[in-house]
């Protein structure tokens, strides 16, 4: 299934919806720039290619960013040096700076070239090093000021941007995301991916009965800043209604009925294998999820849980030595989201009160 498919299956299913949008979803131009979409999945190829050759694709990259590229024979060679002589070649080298994001980078540096430690506790130095920097820049985001809505529009058009205005601007597209006040957990989890799957997971559960009034506002909204046409992969990337349908029909809902317990065996299990097979290339298209023929039943409900950011738990085995089974429950996943989604029902209940665009 191509993206134009499923740019066609998803107007479709807007054009098929019961929506107060009145807009015909019908005629929108979904084959607008196909130049540029062919270009854009040409460019998307070249950068999976590359995926092939991972470590000079990336050592490439940072060289073409002005990174320094240290070889081990490099390493090997500094590890040599008294101390005073390592510092003074760090010191001459111009790599030590004076912000303490620069020292610490310096430091790594020096970890790198000169530690006569093993590689093994080097490697695990570099990444405390790097975790704490992490850390410190999720507690900074967290902290900045929230800009106004005029503020924010200028910022995100402005080209070169201050560290304090880009975390500005981070802490205000997370508080607009989220509609929750700004933590360093929720800076860390966004990063990880979270949002798409909580939206999946509140449009599937508590927020169902919005999903049609939700894309069919994205749509219009997007339709019409193009004039009636539509850039194939942002139109569908706004669109939930379709994966949502798709869930309810592998069954998902059904296992994530909470204190249920489940079996390779059970029909309802048996029954979402099935058809995840049979159609596992829309699933690829829609939900970015690879099935294989070789995955067992457990194995395809872990990969369609996983984009909900839940998953079933194994609690139990039944059974004797050869015809022994694994019992599985699926547990509410503890990531405190909870209170975003009750955030978002409740702005979703308003647009639906008062006809509030978004």
């Amino acid at each position: 299934m191509s993206s134009h498919a499923a740019t066609k299956a998803n107007i479709q299913l807007l054009t098929a919806a019961d929506h107060q949008e009145d807009y015909d979803f019908g005629a929108i131009d979904w084959g607008f720039q196909r130049e540029s979409l062919n270009t854009w999945a040409a460019k998307a190829c070249v950068i999976n290619a590359g995926m092939a050759r991972y470590r000079e694709t990336i050592l490439s990259g940072l060289a073409a960013d002005g990174y320094k590229i240290i070889n081990a024979d490099q390493r090997l060679a500094c590890k040599e040096l008294s101390h005073r002589s390592k510092y003074m070649l760090l010191k001459h080298s111009g790599l030590m700076g004076l912000s303490p994001l620069e020292e610490c980078d310096s430091w790594m540096i020096y970890l790198l070239l000169f530690s006569k430690e093993s590689d093994v506790e080097v490697a695990q130095q570099v990444k405390e090093v790097r975790n704490n920097l992490y850390e410190e820049e999720c507690v900074a985001v967290s902290k900045s000021e929230t800009y106004t809505d005029n503020e924010y529009v200028k910022a995100k058009e402005k080209r070169a941007k201050t560290q304090e205005e880009r975390y500005r601007e981070r802490k205000t597209e997370l508080e607009k995301r989220y509609d929750v006040p700004v933590t360093p957990d929720i800076v860390e989890k966004d990063d990880n991916g979270w949002y798409p799957q909580l939206r999946l997971y509140y449009y599937l559960t508590i927020g169902r009965e919005f999903v049609v009034p939700h894309d069919a506002r994205r749509a219009k909204k997007t339709a019409e800043e193009g004039s009636g046409a539509v850039w194939q992969p942002d139109f569908n990337r706004g669109q939930y209604l379709g994966s949502v349908r798709l869930l309810e029909e592998l069954g998902v809902s059904t296992i994530m009925e909470p204190g249920k317990q489940w079996k390779k065996i059970d029909p309802e299990v048996q029954r979402t294998e099935q058809l995840a097979k049979q159609y596992k290339y829309i699933i690829k298209n829609y939900l970015g999820i690879t099935i294989s023929d070789k995955d067992s039943p457990i194995a395809v409900v872990q990969k369609l849980l996983s984009k909900l950011g839940c998953k079933l738990e194994c609690i139990a085995r039944q059974g004797s030595r050869g015809n022994r089974h694994m019992i599985y429950e699926f547990v509410p996943p503890d990531d405190d989201r909870d209170e975003v989604l009750q955030a978002w029902l409740t702005r979703e209940v308003v647009k639906a009160g008062v006809g509030v665009e978004g």
